[in-house]
């Protein structure tokens, strides 16, 4: 911080002495003739010490600091008086108006430069003082808004330590689960297990998390009745100012619902409306998953059977097609497994040859 230092006196003599003296300590100093003078340069977006004499005209060294206060609060002023006017100085130090004062004649400059010292290391102090009380009401607002958002947030936030023991739950997290605040902290999250994941499963979430300090994706957990419920998980580990971890961060959100809608539509993409037998589609997708598997296994030959019922609206009458449609389905029931897969091709489409189908799988592995 520069040390700027504002010297008010209407002796030229006196000011041009104090001056060079502290200039040469190392003081940006600034001088006036007069209390207005000394104000005028003070508003001057000046920030520093001020030395000022007690006995001026017009406006004495007293009245002067009384307008300096109401300027800045946080100025710091020491007076310079005749021996006579102790008495007025020990008032104004009382009082809060003035750090220090001196008496003249200044025989000893030393006491001088002590007193600017002392008043430059309380400007200071109280500098980082009130820089740390900024940060501290800034991180004081930043934590109520921390809290806020974890209290108000839609997604079940869990905080644990290092050894997966809950310490913190919010809301959403009891709405979703089912478990109280009570009931959870103090224990391990397998409370929410499920059985639905293997032990490698959890051994390479625990390995991503340690190396990166990050884990995402979809797992099944149970709630506290017993339901499973699927949910997209975000863990984050916490770290200190050493980068040893010390607490993991659990945000999650239930996608259960959306899960059996992803579900539903793709059944209905997949499965005739009418019979609920697989349609072209899956058909489709099931052979070319076949062919990419016969290639990997470099045969010559695709060993792949599929009966294929065909309703032709040319060909049958409505009660035909009513009868055939019905019968599907249970004939499928009764399919041994070894039969391999009925496919519901929709309306009059037919495929004629099952060597066709054996040809196209033969050519495109060829």
């Amino acid at each position: 911080m520069k040390k700027n230092l504002l010297v008010v006196d209407d002796d030229e003599d006196i000011r041009a002495l104090l001056e060079a003296y502290l200039t040469g300590k190392g003081f940006n100093v600034i001088a006036a003739g007069s209390g207005k003078e000394g104000l005028e340069k003070y508003q001057a977006d000046f920030d520093g010490l001020v030395i000022t004499d007690l006995d001026m005209p017009e406006m004495d060294g007293i009245e002067f600091l009384k307008r300096l206060k109401e300027i800045d609060p946080d100025c710091i002023g020491i007076i310079l008086t005749g021996k006579g006017c102790a008495e007025t100085c020990i008032t104004s130090l009382r009082d809060g108006l003035a750090y220090d004062y001196l008496l003249k004649p200044l025989e000893n400059m030393d006491l001088l430069l002590t007193a600017c010292q002392r008043a430059w290391e309380k400007k200071d102090l109280e500098f980082h003082n009130r820089d740390l009380m900024d940060s501290l009401k800034k991180s004081n607002e930043d934590l109520q808004l921390a809290s806020k958002v974890f209290e108000n947030a839609v997604e079940g936030i869990i905080v644990t330590d290092r050894d997966a023991v809950i310490q913190k739950v919010n809301p959403s997290f009891t709405s979703i689960t089912g478990y109280g605040v009570g009931e959870a902290v103090g224990k391990k999250t397998s409370i929410l297990k499920s059985d639905r994941h293997d032990k490698a499963f959890f051994e390479d979430m625990w390995k991503a998390l340690l190396s990166s300090g990050q884990w995402q994706g979809r797992i099944w957990n149970r709630r506290k009745n017993g339901e499973a419920f699927l949910i997209r998980l975000t863990i984050t580990s916490v770290k200190d100012a050493s980068g040893r971890t010390t607490h993991y961060s659990c945000i999650f959100y239930d996608i259960t619902e959306n899960k059996k809608e992803q579900d539903h539509i793709k059944s209905l993409a997949y499965h005739d409306a009418l019979t609920g037998l697989p349609n072209r589609l899956l058909f489709n997708d099931r052979l070319a998953h076949a062919i990419e598997s016969g290639r990997r296994a470099i045969r010559r030959s695709f060993p792949c059977f599929f009966w294929i019922w065909t309703i032709s609206r040319k060909s049958m009458t409505a009660l035909a097609i009513k009868s055939g449609t019905c019968c599907l389905p249970r004939r499928h029931c009764a399919c041994p497994a070894a039969c391999g897969r009925k496919i519901r091709f929709q309306g009059a489409e037919e495929m004629n040859s099952l060597f066709c189908l054996r040809a196209m799988a033969r050519g495109a592995i060829i």
